[in-house]
């Protein structure tokens, strides 16, 4: 079996590292998704609310009937 030099393994393995995410990647990704996250929990929350105020609307129309 032959024996690969260490220089041409390094060089091989190097070679691979092009297609992987940088620090900087992760650190963009990561801003985006806590961007989204909020968004999301804040759209929930307005939903909650004018669900919640939708059924108090009604409750207070039937009361006063």
């Amino acid at each position: 079996m032959a024996t690969i030099p260490i220089e041409e393994r390094v060089t091989r393995r190097e070679a691979n590292y092009a297609h992987l995410a940088t620090k900087a990647d992760l650190q963009e990704l990561q801003a985006s998704l806590t961007r989204w996250a909020a968004g999301l929990l804040i759209a929930c929350l307005v939903s909650a609310l004018s669900a919640a105020g939708a059924a108090i609307v009604t409750l207070i129309v039937q009361l006063a009937n």
